[in-house]
């Protein structure tokens, strides 16, 4: 068993995201959650897939269970240490975590 695979299907579903394959991205941010221990960028994905598909109570209790695991993650976290080569791809992932309502 692999105790890091959750990064490998969170990172997998951040890509779904950003391709805007919002239910592939769910599937995988699911599946990243349900390992031993994920961690709480697990949850902010599956926040913002959840946001993405109009599912929004879930992407709220999603970015709930991320601030709880990183009580200080915000969207400008992302933006200062994410590296995106792409505006558009950051853009699509933030859009998904504002309608989780997780704080700017």
């Amino acid at each position: 068993h692999d105790p890091a695979i959750w990064t490998y299907m969170s990172l997998r579903s951040l890509a779904l995201i950003m391709l805007k394959r919002h239910d592939e991205a769910l599937s995988w941010a699911t599946k990243a959650t349900r390992q031993r221990s994920p961690g709480w960028l697990a949850y902010a994905i599956l926040a913002s897939a959840l946001g993405h598909l109009s599912k929004i109570d879930d992407a709220r209790k999603a970015g709930r269970d991320a601030l709880t695991l990183k009580p200080d993650f915000t969207l400008s976290f992302i933006k200062q240490t994410f590296p995106f080569k792409k505006p558009d791809h950051l853009e699509v992932f933030l859009e998904g975590l504002r309608l989780a309502d997780l704080p700017e």
